[in-house]
């Protein structure tokens, strides 16, 4: 059964401004010198297991999404073998033991280049709204097939494993089970949900099933969750098989289901421009994400399913988080660079965070500073007060400023 990725791109990533901004979030910005922006790494490592990718987004982004992803070239449709297309995302090298689901064997070429797709929301009704229209759409378009939903401003560092795990969701996906998978915590974080894992299942290697999902604890209870084991980071990641996940949402949130098929059914896929009565039957949508639509009352029936993996995963929500994931070589100098290379001096400043956009920049004496100089924008913070930065967002818009924002 065919593979297709569903990538959600939205949201402001305030907590990173500004160098995320409503107008350019963090999914379309290259945060860590790498050359790929979070949006284009998640397709890189997407790429060599799906058939399709399909990137949800607002009308703000889509622009910058297709460009980044090369989208117009090739159209959601029917794959042709073999065929290749200039311009479409450059994945990297294939790891070894990456392979492609299902029976049917891809050239290199068609692991490099799956087509993609756009889809723009006429405005945000939550996760479960963005997840359950793409399933609609693929499966109009394609049949029925297995879906997966993975963030577009994730980082992860462990590619292979990542790879893996999502080939275990989706043999899971193909017995029947919603399908998340749960990251190996490596300190009791109480900044994410948690999924209980319970036993084994039976057939199935690598696979156990969902207790229950678990609200952020406090941090007494994360350290139990983490000396107790069997609890899982909730990274969002779900895989389906479409008749199971649109079943699923039928039978528990109706009132989305319905006029979501309806939506699905007279969606044009080839503009970004839809007609009056979609529109309206959108915007009336309950704004829902699919944890709560789907994922906790399926799990108490036993119906989902989770892959413990450890890949080195990071939501990057914060300048600290930003910070870990500088590759090697420029940790050295604790600099990260952001936009056109500018010389940048750092004197007993250990552990400075610094992003110039046009100047040259020089710390003395900021331990565990942030700097950041968009251009249009300079944000000065150490690392334990930059959390605060969304309170900055809040009163540029209270001063009428929400161009800055």
């Amino acid at each position: 059964m065919a593979f297709h990725a569903i990538i959600p791109a939205g949201g402001a990533g305030t907590r990173l401004w500004p160098l995320s901004r409503a107008g350019h979030p963090k999914f379309l910005v290259d945060l860590t010198g790498t050359g790929r922006t979070m949006l284009q790494a998640t397709a890189d490592r997407l790429s060599p297991l799906s058939d399709s990718l399909l990137v949800v987004t607002g009308s703000a982004h889509a622009d910058a999404v297709r460009t980044q992803l090369a989208s117009g070239a090739k159209t959601l449709g029917p794959k042709t073998s073999g065929a290749t297309t200039p311009g479409s995302v450059n994945p990297g090298p294939v790891h070894p033991g990456s392979i492609t689901p299902g029976p049917a064997t891809k050239t290199d070429a068609e692991l490099a280049t799956p087509p993609f797709r756009a889809v723009v929301e006429p405005q945000p009704r939550g996760t479960m709204a963005a997840i359950g229209l793409a399933a609609a759409l693929l499966e109009r378009e394609y049949g029925e097939c297995v879906v997966g939903s993975f963030a577009a401003d994730h980082a992860i560092g462990n590619v292979p494993a990542f790879q893996e795990a999502v080939r275990t969701g989706i043999r899971a996906a193909t017995a029947g089970y919603v399908v998340t998978i749960g990251i190996t915590p490596e300190y009791p974080a109480t900044g994410f949900g948690y999924i209980h894992g319970g036993a084994n299942i039976a057939n199935l290697p690598g696979v156990c099933q969902v207790e229950s999902f678990v609200e952020k604890p406090d941090a007494q209870r994360a350290a139990t969750y983490l000396a107790q084991g069997g609890y899982f980071w909730n990274a969002g990641m779900f895989i389906a098989n479409t008749s199971v996940l649109l079943g699923a949402l039928e039978r528990f949130r109706p009132d989305i289901a319905i006029p979501l098929r309806e939506i699905a059914a007279a969606w044009d896929l080839e503009t970004d421009t839809q007609s009056a009565a979609v529109r309206a039957a959108w915007e009336k949508l309950p704004a829902e994400v699919i944890d709560r639509a789907i994922a906790e009352p399926l799990a108490a029936t036993g119906g989902v399913a989770v892959v413990p993996a450890a890949m080195d995963w990071s939501d990057v929500g914060d300048y600290a988080s930003v910070a870990a994931q500088i590759p090697g070589p420029q940790r050295t100098h604790q600099v990260a660079p952001g936009g056109s290379a500018q010389e940048t001096i750092a004197i007993d400043s250990e552990g400075a965070l610094i992003y110039t956009h046009d100047k040259p920049i020089a710390v003395l004496g900021l331990e565990g500073g942030v700097v950041v100089d968009t251009g249009e924008v300079l944000l000065v913070s150490t690392r334990q007060a930059a959390h605060k930065v969304k309170d900055v967002t809040e009163i540029l818009t209270q001063r009428g400023l929400d161009h800055l924002r």
